[in-house]
């Protein structure tokens, strides 16, 4: 079932990276990412309530998820893999 899913979404996320290039560096310059004006400004606890409101939408706009969610979609069928490995090879022990 897993294994179904991960080819029913590789083309969808080849689609999607795609459509919206993914720039590598981009993970690197998060500073850049955070959009808020005057955020490095600010202090105390007005500069972490923003922080923590902008880090999601910052993390969208660098990639950093896309890359996480492609991560774990690769990850699947190799685990899938190595289970269905594993359990034949305890079920050939048992016979």
């Amino acid at each position: 079932m897993a294994l179904t899913s991960f080819l029913i979404t590789l083309p969808c996320f080849c689609a999607y990276f795609l459509a919206d290039p993914f720039h590598i560096q981009d993970l690197f310059n998060i500073k850049a990412q955070y959009l808020t004006p005057g955020l490095w400004e600010m202090e105390g606890i007005k500069f972490w309530s923003a922080l923590l409101f902008e880090t999601p939408f910052a993390l969208l706009r660098s990639g950093a998820l896309h890359l996480l969610m492609l991560i774990f979609a690769l990850l699947i069928p190799v685990l899938l893999l190595y289970y269905i490995a594993k359990a034949y090879t305890l079920s050939r022990r048992r016979k």
